[in-house]
């Protein structure tokens, strides 16, 4: 069992200590007129699925909406579109920060401007580092990966650090909640002492003080957008959801198929190019 006595670093966690920080919403009357302001919960998660798994999803507005709100209270550990706990996303998000971070940087870059109020960010930072510090099931010796190298510092080196640079950081925790905290259940009595409701089915309010144990000053900066490191016509594929079945195990194939007098156009620009004999078609 989580110690209650000691804050829990989860997914549903994290997620909630941004929702906290979001952009200032549009009114009512506003969001009426316009449509939606693009700030709703279930708008930033999928803001956070894309910094995973670079991959845009279109779930299921209703189903949806509800495991947003499970995910965010630490009643949902995720499924079908919220795919946290698949193995192939998480092994392609690992393999993304120590391979290709400038990739995932640039994700996480990419939710910070749209997303974020730039004013909060301090606040939200302590209250990470304050969280980590006195999450009693992360030893000192656990890797986070928040520098802009995309180096690792371990916990104990976490707690004394003062030049802090946001999107390396947000990726880093992120980055470690995905690897090692897949039960985000186990945060809920975080978020029972962190949120109090009114009545049984009023909303949600934030009343914790995480954030104030960290008395250090802290120096924070945005880190500029990366060079890509992989050639920017690669192809990524859409999905509306995500399946175990597509997956780590798939492996590539050399098939021989033999088509009589084809014609095939081969277009590069602007350019056609037209073959009328081939005798293998190599796929």
């Amino acid at each position: 069992m989580v110690n209650n006595n000691s804050p829990y670093l989860c997914g549903g966690i994290f997620f909630a200590l941004l929702l906290e920080i979001r952009k200032q919403r549009s009114k009512a009357r506003d969001k009426f007129l316009g449509g939606s302001d693009g700030l709703s919960d279930t708008d930033i998660l999928k803001g956070l699925i894309y910094v995973v798994a670079n991959q845009e999803n279109a779930p299921y507005a209703e189903s949806f909406k509800k495991n947003t709100s499970e995910y965010k209270s630490c009643r949902y550990s995720g499924g079908a579109y919220i795919p946290f706990k698949k193995t192939h996303v998480i092994n392609s998000f690992d393999n993304d920060v120590k391979n290709k971070y400038p990739n995932a940087l640039n994700r996480m870059s990419e939710f910070v401007n749209k997303y974020l109020d730039e004013s909060k960010i301090e606040w939200l930072v302590k209250a990470l580092l304050e969280t980590i510090d006195l999450d009693t099931r992360i030893s000192g010796t656990h890797n986070f990966y928040i520098q802009s190298s995309g180096q690792a510092i371990t916990k104990a080196e976490l707690a004394t650090l003062t030049n802090i640079e946001l999107q390396p950081f947000l990726l880093g925790v992120l980055h470690y909640i995905i690897l090692h905290r897949p039960d985000n259940k186990l945060g809920r009595p975080t978020y029972e002492a962190w949120y109090t409701q009114s009545t049984e089915y009023s909303e949600w309010e934030f009343t914790s003080g995480i954030g104030s144990g960290i008395n250090r000053p802290l120096n924070i900066t945005f880190t500029p957008m990366q060079e890509e490191s992989t050639p920017e016509d690669e192809e990524i594929p859409e999905f509306s959801e995500w399946s175990d079945e597509a997956t780590d195990d798939t492996t590539s194939k050399t098939i021989n198929q033999f088509i009589n007098n084809p014609t095939i156009v081969n277009q590069r620009g602007k350019t056609n190019i037209h073959i009328n004999h081939v005798d293998t078609l190599k796929l």
